[in-house]
């Protein structure tokens, strides 16, 4: 399949409905985790890498020609994903019964085509183009239409960036507002707003210390570009970036629901963390932040450590972090950061891998000695299948087990990773 070609999202579709049936029962067991949409969204932009610009592999579809996309094709198709992973979600119970999944898809794609069809009616490019709403499969057609240009942006060529990181890095937020939009919440009608005060916090947390590194000036600009702007505030924007903004003089908008203030804060985290270190400048900017978002302190502290784990598995892939200056000290951070996490869920951990005696004895072994390739790759298997059972920890199984195994070497108490016949004695 090629995204860029017409009819992409029927070979989507298609290739969905046959891969359905055999994970729907998974599936279902995922949804499980979060008990609320709010909560599931969060750890899909997150582990898709939607919210960083850069999207890793597909949940719902499988190709195998994915090698050749360009980084526009693999965001688009995550995008897709999502909606139709918010759709399932919200009527997960008919994963239930096979005989209801081609349906449940049709419902899913005709709701997009609702949705975005209120929503993009007046816009230019469908005011010159009514052919498309009188089409057959309109529905396909249309909403086909509707997210290639949501998702593309050919201006960020002529802006200096390079063919092919041409996409609305922002058109995520459709996956959010699509959410509410089924739950009778418009939240769509506000996206200018709230795009407009991404970047704001985003300038702000990367002024916080007086001036602006290049890192911080790349990501903030890669952002700016891709955002689709009109040309008043896109100018307004530019001259905060170069003259610096005080969080005090960014006007939140009032009412806004606590899953976009979390992504207004995540944004922020991934500004201060885009030269990879956080110095007491940007902790004190964080802080007073979060208080005015009203973000609560554990949500804080795991997004920063979501943040810190994306930003140390991917960093050689975000278009804007190509370099490894600092990243030591951000497995640091990290480690320090996990261990909080650690500590609250270690009785539902420590009972886990106990069930687990290959895993256990893998992990007494890597205190002594170092591990093969393949009892590595079991140990990354056994974490993440422990991981998955504690909604707070699930986001370290994308990807996860390489970076956390030193760490929990190091804080897991030493009688539980002790062989039996050692604890007997």
């Amino acid at each position: 399949m090629d995204p860029s070609d017409k009819k992409w999202l029927l070979v989507f579709n298609k290739n969905v409905s046959e891969r359905l049936p055999h994970i729907r029962e998974s599936l279902y067991e995922e949804f499980n985790r979060y008990a609320h949409i709010q909560d599931f969204i969060r750890f899909y932009l997150h582990s898709s890498g939607l919210l960083y610009g850069y999207a890793r592999k597909q949940v719902l579809c499988e190709f195998s020609d994915t090698h050749s996309w360009a980084y526009a094709d693999t965001y688009k198709i995550s995008l897709t994903e999502g909606f139709y992973l918010v759709y399932l979600y919200i009527h997960k119970e008919e994963l239930k019964h096979e005989e209801h999944l081609q349906n449940l898809l049709d419902k899913a794609n005709h709701a997009l085509y609702e949705f975005y069809l209120l929503y993009s009616i007046t816009d230019s490019f469908f005011v010159t183009h009514k052919r498309l709403l009188r089409k057959a499969n309109k529905n396909f057609a249309t909403v086909e239409k509707i997210i290639d240009v949501r998702v593309n942006n050919p201006g960020m060529l002529r802006k200096g960036f390079w063919k092919g990181s041409q996409f609305n890095v922002f058109s995520y937020l459709d996956i959010v507002f699509f959410s509410h939009w089924l739950q009778n919440d418009y939240l769509y009608d506000k996206r200018d707003g709230i795009k407009k005060t991404i970047l704001q916090i985003m300038i702000a947390a990367s002024h916080c210390e007086g001036s602006i590194v290049q890192t911080e000036r790349l990501l903030v600009s890669y952002f700016l570009a891709s955002g689709n702007f009109d040309e008043a505030t896109e100018h307004d924007l530019q001259i905060q970036l170069k003259q610096g903004l005080f969080l005090n003089q960014i006007q939140i908008q009032p009412y806004l629901p606590y899953d976009i203030r979390l992504i207004l804060f995540e944004n922020a985290v991934i500004s201060v963390l885009s030269d990879t270190t956080i110095n007491n400048f940007e902790e004190i900017f964080l802080g007073r932040l979060a208080e005015k978002l009203e973000i609560s302190d554990n949500d804080v502290t795991y997004s920063m450590v979501m943040i810190q784990n994306y930003i140390l598995q991917n960093n050689k892939k975000l278009l804007y972090l190509h370099h490894k200056e600092g990243f030591e000290v951000l497995t640091k951070s990290f480690a320090q950061r996990f261990q909080v996490f650690f500590n609250k869920n270690s009785s539902k951990i420590i009972k886990e891998m106990s069930e687990s005696k290959e895993l256990l004895e893998l992990l007494w072994k890597a205190k002594n000695e170092k591990l093969t390739d393949e009892e590595r790759e079991k140990v990354k298997e056994q974490i993440i299948d422990v991981l998955k059972t504690i909604p707070s920890l699930t986001i370290f199984m994308i990807p996860g087990g390489s970076i956390l195994l030193p760490i929990l070497l190091k804080i897991l108490p030493e009688e539980l990773l002790m062989p039996s016949s050692f604890r007997n004695k």
